[in-house]
């Protein structure tokens, strides 16, 4: 009899500030509101309001570095600079208001030499925040109540299959690599896009529910080891993965409990 190979986690991917470099990681724990530390920080322009790699395509050359998850302390590191250690405080001093996709956030400044050292490297004035402790910011889904975020977009959780990065490397000039899409948990042992159609996994203890696919955006057709923009792989998904206008590829998720996750685990298919 033929068994199909089991579905499992091949990689899973931090992103402590929104927009800069991933981490990759064996096993991360999952706290209320994703990955700990995921999207904890932000960067911001004066006002508040977020910047991102389709502002400012530099943002991919900067590398963050996890120095204590109880903290929250980080480092970012960047070409030609001096790295930078953060203490990542989220409620000592006072809160600022942040917007991320029309949500305002209470966010704390992580101070002038942070905003200093950005502004130098990405070449215009901005500020390093990070969510407060307190904030409770709700997941943009209709119906789902229980769980929160930090600066996501808008789930705290995306998760891809490399079938589907497969599937789409057959077809571009040039192949890409998974890191384009920012994916936190990524699965292998599944078809192109099957994580489309799976509405509930378990991975470990954590049962998870997969939402909505994600629609894509122009950070996709930056190059995260260069900041080089180009056309792919937008165009090539867009003739084969859009509906209502929007490029798919991915889904977000949420997740129904708190644990952790390790590259290796295999993932249940529940519905």
């Amino acid at each position: 009899m033929h068994h199909p190979d089991p579905i499992a986690v091949t990689a899973i991917n931090l992103f402590p500030v929104k927009s800069l470099g991933g981490i990759a990681l064996s096993q991360a724990e999952i706290d209320q509101r994703g990955l700990r530390l995921d999207r904890a920080f932000m960067v911001v322009e004066p006002d508040g309001s977020f910047l991102t790699q389709r502002e400012v395509p530099k943002m991919a050359l900067v590398e963050v570095e996890v120095l204590s998850f109880e903290t929250g302390s980080i480092a970012l590191s960047a070409p030609g600079m001096e790295p930078i250690t953060i203490a990542g405080s989220g409620g000592e001093t006072p809160a600022t208001s942040v917007t991320v996709w029309g949500d305002a956030c209470k966010a704390i400044d992580q101070g002038d030499e942070a905003g200093a050292w950005l502004s130098t490297f990405l070449g215009r004035d901005c500020r390093l925040v990070r969510m407060a402790d307190s904030h409770r910011r709700p997941v943009r889904h209709e119906g789902e109540e229980r769980n929160i975020i930090g600066f996501q977009d808008g789930y705290p959780l995306l998760i891809i299959s490399e079938a589907s990065l497969r599937d789409l490397n057959k077809r571009l000039p040039e192949p890409v690599l998974m890191n384009r899409f920012r994916p936190n948990i990524v699965i292998g042992g599944c078809r192109p896009f099957q994580e489309d159609s799976l509405k509930s996994i378990r991975i470990g203890s954590i049962r998870f529910d997969l939402l909505e696919p994600c629609a894509r955006c122009t950070v996709t057709t930056i190059d995260q080891a260069t900041a080089g923009r180009g056309k792919e792989p937008l165009r090539t998904l867009s003739s084969y993965r859009q509906k209502d206008n929007k490029v798919l590829f991915g889904m977000n998720a949420v997740h129904r409990d708190t644990g952790v996750v390790k590259v290796g685990d295999l993932v249940e298919i529940m519905q």
